[in-house]
């Protein structure tokens, strides 16, 4: 997979409660004072505004962007780690990343995507992927991927083997890149 694909705990991050924001780029982490602790911060441009994300050991916070000299406005949405695990290990399990670029692929929207991670349960997860102009509501389960419409009608499906395969010749195409000693 490419590296504009991979889904990451920043990801997470982008469920805002009540309404999440769908995240669209992920700017360079800077050290910041966030609520009077010293905290990587990562810039975040949602399909809402301009945020900052941070992350610790508790989990992810979003954060309005304020103007200098105090960068950080109030809190949006707190994402706890147990979530962020969740979200990691149902993307793991069901070859989220390699679904959701073969997905891509197949609609040719191309890999290039900001994903956002919106719900996950015990056996699947939901992510909004959006590459440009343009974005698509992905279900990875244990035994396929889906693009979902807006209307919640099935627009495109892969199965697992397909998915499988999609992964390995990733993997080749990986390890043919890997400096060799």
């Amino acid at each position: 997979m490419t590296d504009d694909l991979q889904i990451t705990v920043a990801a997470a991050c982008g469920a805002v409660r009540p309404d999440p924001e769908l995240k669209v780029m992920v700017l360079p982490g800077f050290d910041t004072d966030v609520e009077g602790q010293q905290c990587t911060a990562f810039g975040v441009r949602t399909n809402k505004g301009s945020r900052l994300c941070v992350f610790d050991e508790a989990g992810g916070r979003l954060y309005q962007l304020a103007t200098p000299p105090t960068i950080v406005g109030a809190r949006l949405s707190t994402v706890g780690t147990d979530t962020i695990q969740n979200f990691l290990r149902i993307a793991e399990q069901n070859f989220a990343a390699e679904a959701i670029d073969l997905l891509l692929r197949k609609l040719s929207l191309g890999p290039t995507a900001a994903i956002t991670a919106l719900s996950v349960s015990d056996d699947r997860a939901i992510w909004c992927a959006v590459t440009g102009e343009t974005s698509v509501l992905i279900e990875t389960l244990g035994d396929r991927a889906q693009v979902i419409g807006s209307g919640g009608e099935l627009v495109l499906r892969v199965m697992r083997d397909e998915i499988e395969r999609h992964a390995a010749d990733a993997a080749v195409g990986r390890n043919s890149l890997q400096d060799r000693p």
